[in-house]
């Protein structure tokens, strides 16, 4: 089955990801103009089983809170509860249980309280984007858990980018977290 961005999450293991912006029109956007837009035009983005699951549990959780769209914090807040990212984070001397409480101090102003259909933000899709380019750079079959979390810091504009850089993960360590997370990971 395919899963939507722009509308109700079902399960499997295929995601469908509406984009029709191109980097040059979003850069004449303010930030809130991009996390605020939808597109239309499909693109097929693999994923395993495990980021699909984080996918659909930050949709859930976005529900749960309300909100209007699923954004980058939603899903950071799933990818924290992967051991060995957890692993990761404290070999780089990052606490991931500081991570909640950053992201509901950063999110605060921002969450509207929406009941109806929710929608992946725009920044949630560029994380998937990122996280697509980053499998195909490694010559992976499908997007991964750690490709997601290297999306969230790439994307730099979302609360996930924004707590992950208040805490000293940025994209210039990026290659080093991946690695020392696949040795973790694969061990």
């Amino acid at each position: 089955t395919k899963i939507s961005l722009s509308s109700k999450i079902t399960f499997g293991s295929i995601l469908t990801l509406s984009h029709t912006i191109s980097y040059n029109s979003t850069q004449m956007l303010s930030p809130q103009e991009r996390e605020n837009r939808s597109d239309d035009l499909p693109f097929v983005i693999p994923l395993t089983r495990n980021a699909m699951q984080d996918i659909q549990a930050a949709q859930k959780e976005a529900k749960k809170l309300n909100h209007r769209f699923v954004g980058t914090e939603h899903l950071l807040l799933e990818l924290i509860k992967d051991p060995a990212i957890k692993e990761t984070f404290l070999q780089f001397n990052i606490d991931p249980n500081e991570i909640p409480s950053l992201v509901e101090q950063i999110a605060r102003n921002r969450v509207r309280q929406f009941h109806g259909e929710i929608n992946f933000s725009l920044r949630f899709k560029e994380v998937v984007k990122f996280a697509s380019q980053e499998a195909n750079a490694c010559s992976q079959q499908k997007v991964t858990r750690i490709d997601l979390l290297i999306g969230v810091v790439r994307e730099e504009y979302g609360v996930g980018a924004k707590v992950l850089k208040s805490l000293g993960l940025t994209k210039d360590i990026l290659p080093k977290f991946k690695n020392r997370y696949l040795s973790h990971h694969l061990t």
